[in-house]
């Protein structure tokens, strides 16, 4: 276990030693950097990545284009006074040598908190400024009439509108007729006064002596330093149940504290007193005894490994695991509310990945081409030849396998059972600080009982039901290509359709059913590695697509989905853009992502389902041999 966990904290720190160390680079630029000369967001971004790639022995590509002085010199700075460790910083030589990097990244985040150590409690500075902030806008809406009793979305509706009218000064000042007429007035009224003191700001800092200070615009949050952000150097386990793996050591420590002990003599399981001398085994022998510790203390018939159990004998030490006849691995891992026995599984033969120029026109008869285009927010979109759309949302995912009800039980017992003050009693564990280490954990340990108590068996509950309802809305999401589902089949039963006629129909007189039935997904090729919260992407539903199309349950075929969101699907010009609404709030317009509008043909249309006709498009094109739109090419 100890072992198991060094290795765990070792992984952690070695793929957090980049970001970590971009993260000083950055502090070290907002420090060198003047207020007025600050870069946005991804200007700075642009900068630490050029500072990264020569510290750590690669050459960047392209060095980022300075529009200040001061900029250049402060990435001169850090490039002369900062050093990563020994080039080049790869992950082979952080995994393999972590010893000489682990010092330079510890120095680096002390620096970093005892700078925020250093500017806690301290006044702020009145600086000159010619942009108001989210935080100022934040402070000025909190103080009038009737703000707070708007909703959380009304709110930031409001401040966003409230923050753009600042620093635009050539907007018009148009509220919704949902807003009051006294809060009308209120915020106009600030608005007016802001950018007044914005203007004069500009004029002042462009060097205009005649501008008297006392009226330009100077906010408090705006003047005070941007916090840095705190890290810890040793990752934390949660107070959640893990899982723990069983090896056959720890299960002969089950039966040691008894005062006995597994041990095999002669192929054959006794049990025995500890202390015994045993002599030296062999590779088979030690293999043996691992295996038979497990399987004479275990009931294994309904696991159905009796094969298992003849072919021991046969084992050879040379081959590797997944190319041996044992399937039980000898570990066992546990949360202590369900347990697992790892197997050793052999690798299926997959099928190889087909396009759409594979099949001809016999085998399209068998099947109906479906467009898929997978995404974030809606897990995935088809569209058929009949525009029949079959779509499944992450709402939907969540809420079916009761994420969110789970979730709204959890933190209602965490406030009723008091476990909210403790968590927040405790000191921050964002430190590398040994002192401020010691009495995190001091603290914690008194309040230790309470949370082992509160985050028990529950939890672990929890995640397996998680666990078994993922697997059932994914089952689900492949019975919704297959025979349209449950959700489906609830709407025709809505709408009045008989769904076992519907399905089971008896075809023509010839006994033979002219409708396709294998579904044939043309699979957008546009791969989501990446991950957002609450979002899934389409790398979850892709293992259970391949295993029903090893099933015949259908076919996938992948196409390639380039410029597909960006086409009109009616008139296939390169025109949508998004849809513009207007807020009866805040009388501002917004942009709607899932919608977009058609400067051609003059429609609306739904950006996931005009993407899987297009690709439905192109897929059916391209089982003919024919060329590819230039619409749907790069120029």
């Amino acid at each position: 276990m100890a072992k198991t966990l060094a290795t765990t904290i070792k992984n952690c720190l070695t793929e957090a030693f980049e970001p970590r160390c971009k993260a000083y680079i950055a502090f070290k630029l907002r420090t060198l950097i003047s207020r007025t000369d600050k870069p946005k967001k991804k200007e700075l971004k642009k900068l630490v990545n050029y500072v990264y790639s020569k510290l750590s022995g690669e050459d960047p590509a392209n060095e980022p284009a300075y529009a200040r002085q001061s900029w250049e010199r402060a990435v001169a700075t850090v490039l002369e006074t900062t050093s990563l460790g020994p080039q080049p910083v790869t992950f082979e030589n952080l995994t393999a040598k972590f010893y000489e990097y682990l010092p330079v990244m510890y120095k680096f985040l002390e620096e970093m908190e005892a700078h925020s150590t250093a500017q806690t409690g301290q006044p702020s500075e009145w600086v000159i400024v010619d942009e108001a902030d989210s935080q100022y806008c934040r402070e000025l809406l909190s103080a009038v009439d009737g703000f707070d009793d708007l909703g959380r979305r009304q709110k930031a509706q409001v401040q966003r509108a409230t923050h753009k009218f600042m620093n635009s000064p050539a907007l018009p000042l148009n509220f919704g007729p949902r807003m009051e007429d006294d809060m009308r007035q209120a915020i106009t009224a600030l608005i007016r006064t802001t950018r007044f003191q914005l203007s004069m700001s500009h004029q002042y800092l462009q060097g205009n002596d005649m501008i008297d200070p006392s009226l330009c615009f100077k906010s408090q949050s705006a003047s005070l330093y941007q916090a840095t952000k705190m890290y810890t150097l040793l990752p934390t386990l949660r107070f959640t149940r893990k899982f723990i793996t069983m090896d056959h050591q720890c299960w002969s420590r089950v039966f040691s504290q008894a005062g006995v002990q597994p041990r095999l003599v002669d192929d054959q399981l006794f049990l025995t007193q500890l202390g015994e001398h045993t002599q030296q085994e062999s590779d088979l022998q030690q293999v043996g005894k691992k295996f038979l510790v497990f399987w004479k203390t275990l009931n294994f018939k309904k696991a159905n490994l009796s094969k298992v159990f003849d072919t021991l004998g046969t084992y050879n030490t040379d081959l590797p695991p997944e190319e041996t006849d044992i399937a039980f691995t000898n570990l066992i891992r546990t949360d202590g509310h369900t347990v697992e026995f790892i197997c050793s599984k052999k690798a299926a033969e997959l099928l190889p990945d087909l396009v759409m120029s594979d099949l001809d026109d016999e085998d399209m008869e068998v099947f109906k081409p479906m467009g898929v285009d997978p995404g974030h927010s809606v897990l995935f979109t088809s569209m058929d030849t009949n525009r029949q759309c079959l779509r499944l949302t992450n709402p939907e995912f969540y809420h079916r396998i009761g994420h969110m009800r789970r979730r709204y039980t959890r933190q209602n017992n965490a406030e009723q059972r008091g476990i909210n003050p403790i968590m927040s009693s405790l000191p921050t564990k964002k430190t590398v600080s040994v002192p401020r280490w010691m009495a995190y954990c001091r603290q914690l340990c008194l309040c230790l009982p309470s949370l082992t108590n509160f985050y028990g068996s529950a939890f672990t509950n929890d995640r397996f039901l998680a666990y078994v309802s993922k697997q059932k809305i994914l089952d689900e999401a492949v019975n919704i290509f297959v025979s349209g589902g449950r959700k489906y089949k609830k709407s025709k039963a809505r709408r009045g359709v008989d769904v076992d006629d519907d399905e089971n129909d008896e075809g023509d007189e010839d006994g033979e059913d002219e409708r396709p039935n294998i579904p044939l997904l043309m699979l957008g090729s546009g791969v989501f590695g990446f991950t957002r919260q609450g979002k899934k992407t389409r790398m979850s539903i892709i293992p259970k697509l391949k295993a029903a199309e090893k099933e015949g349950r259908l076919l996938v075929c992948v196409v390639n989905e380039a410029y597909t969101s960006q086409v009109c699907c009616f008139c296939h010009h390169r025109s949508l853009s998004t849809k513009r609404a207007l807020d009866p709030l805040t009388n501002a317009t917004f942009g709607l992502w899932a919608v977009k509008y058609c400067r051609v043909c003059r429609t609306n249309v739904n950006r996931d389902k005009s993407a899987a006709t297009n690709i439905l498009h192109l897929g059916l094109r391209e089982q003919e041999h024919l060329d590819r739109p230039a619409v749907f090419c790069r120029h």
